[in-house]
């Protein structure tokens, strides 16, 4: 009897400990907190241990389009199940939306990080730098698992993923017998730019040096990346050279359009500087401190970041943060201060104040 009754107790002890774990497990979160680098205000996501942050709203910034969420250098995956706080950085591409333009995202699938672009007007989308990375040779750009053709026209935001092969120095390199430059004709405007893709055969032709070349440097410039730059009105024949063989394309760059500024259209009368007025030399430099305040009704142990003016209280300004994960993100500052959960920050600095 004494040995049923043992056996009964221990069976609830273990029923209650596997029920205090889930009441636990469905107690304890995290915070996903957005990094949007200048853009509108994300707020902090409250994750549940286990669970998937859900994908906010892309934010919006003057004068660039919104490119991706990433988390240590790259993309973030909304699948991901949340065991940690982390901060989640935007990233953008200069210039404000265009229509009829996408964003093409590049995943380097473990090599180094290539920054998205957008489409050309005509659809077609400029081939980034070939990413590197240790022990492997990179292969392709892939989409949906095929090699991608930058000569076709895309119709929506995408994201490429890098194709490597192992490199076991089994696959020398070959020289060159044949090298086709893609596209063969291009239009550009002045200041416009197009990179230029090369394809060498045999496939066994890879890693060979380049040569580039341009018939005139008044109209079209060229880089060692293949990079096309218009530069003034007319043509120019550019040509790549691999191993002696050579492959040509012809650019014809036309004037841009107009922007109504004033670059030589008259004669413009020059106003003398004003003199600067004499500066008053302060009689005690202003200096800042950052304070952590608690937030009372926190349960995350969260603070209030807030810069302290040594003449004027706290102010606003802007703050740079040295995250526990080793991340380095600058954040704004209202004069009642930033909240973020205390055990993700690391180190604080004061990048500028207002």
């Amino acid at each position: 009897m004494k040995k049923k009754n043992i056996a009964i107790l221990v069976s609830v002890i273990v029923v209650a400990v596997i029920v205090i774990l889930l009441l636990l497990f469905n107690l304890k979160t995290y915070s996903v907190m957005y990094n949007t680098n200048g853009g509108s205000f994300i707020a902090t996501d409250k994750v549940k241990v286990f669970m998937k942050a859900t994908r906010p709203s892309d934010p919006v910034k003057d004068g660039y389009t919104f490119d991706n969420w990433y988390y240590n250098d790259g993309i973030f995956d909304f699948d991901t199940r949340i065991t940690q706080d982390m901060i989640i950085e935007a990233r953008w591409i200069e210039g404000n939306p265009v229509a009829g333009t996408f964003v093409i995202s590049f995943n380097s699938n473990g090599g180094s990080s290539i920054a998205s672009v957008r489409s050309n007007e005509d659809g077609t989308v400029n081939r980034p730098e070939d990413p590197v990375r240790e022990g492997y040779r990179f292969v392709a750009w892939q989409h949906n698992g095929q090699d991608f053709d930058f000569e076709s026209k895309v119709k929506s935001n995408m994201t490429l993923v890098a194709k490597w092969e192992v490199d076991d120095g089994s696959k020398d390199s070959v020289p060159a017998e044949k090298v086709t430059l893609s596209p063969t004709t291009l239009s550009l405007k002045v200041g416009n730019t197009r990179r230029l893709t090369v394809t060498l055969s045999p496939s066994g032709a890879v890693n060979r040096e380049k040569k580039w070349t341009t018939s005139n440097n008044r109209v079209a410039t060229v880089d060692a990346n293949g990079t096309v730059r218009a530069v003034g009105v007319g043509t120019a024949t550019i040509t790549v050279e691999v191993d002696g063989v050579k492959a040509t394309m012809k650019v014809t760059v036309t004037q841009a359009t107009s922007g109504g500024n004033n670059n030589g259209g008259g004669n413009v009368t020059p106003i003398d500087p004003r003199p600067e007025d004499p500066k008053p030399t302060p009689e005690e430099p202003e200096t800042y401190s950052i304070e952590y305040v608690p937030e009372p009704t926190s349960a995350m142990g969260e603070v209030y970041i807030r810069i302290k003016s040594s003449k004027r209280g706290y102010v606003s300004g802007v703050v740079q943060i040295t995250t526990t994960g080793g991340q380095v993100i600058n954040e704004a500052v209202t004069a009642g201060g930033k909240l973020m959960p205390r055990s993700v920050i690391q180190s604080t600095v004061v990048v500028s104040t207002n």
